[in-house]
């Protein structure tokens, strides 16, 4: 997490400028994500980007106890990788915790190939059953911090 609780669009816009893609865990060049040396688990079970865990514990654990309407901004290629909780779960948490989700997309779609990209979807259902949006502007990232309007909800 780069941003806790707060209602500053300073704040946000200055976690979102620190936010790294694909950095090998801080390492540049010297490793892969996903390949031992990145910041996808490759040991252990589950494997890879856990998304709708996350945002299910967030909402459970972090959001619920906050009054008031909140908001998440995920930057992410929303491609699950093992998560035990289903989409459905998670855009059910967050709606319980009363929490927009706003979805910045920040993928390389080329790279998924032959396999296909499969983000779009997720990405729009968790905004849409939430009340928040979907923006694939990830490389603009301060152009993006002001799709968040306070005023919704």
């Amino acid at each position: 997490m780069l941003q806790d609780f707060t209602n500053s669009p300073r704040l946000l816009a200055r976690a979102m400028s620190k936010a790294e893609i694909n950095t090998a865990g801080g390492n540049g060049a010297a490793g892969i994500p996903g390949a031992g040396g990145g910041t996808v688990p490759t040991i252990g079970d589950p494997k890879g980007t856990l998304l709708y865990d996350a945002i299910y514990l967030a909402s459970r654990e972090k959001l619920n106890q906050e009054s008031g309407r909140k908001a998440m901004i995920i930057l992410t290629d929303a491609e699950d990788q093992g998560s035990r909780t289903k989409i459905s779960e998670a855009v059910a948490a967050a709606q319980k915790s009363n929490a927009i989700i706003y979805v910045i997309l920040i993928a390389d779609t080329g790279f998924y190939g032959g396999w296909g990209y499969g983000g779009y979807s997720a990405a729009s259902r968790l905004a849409q059953e939430t009340g928040g949006a979907r923006d694939q502007r990830g490389q603009q990232r301060q152009e993006a911090a002001g799709s968040v309007r306070p005023d919704r909800g």
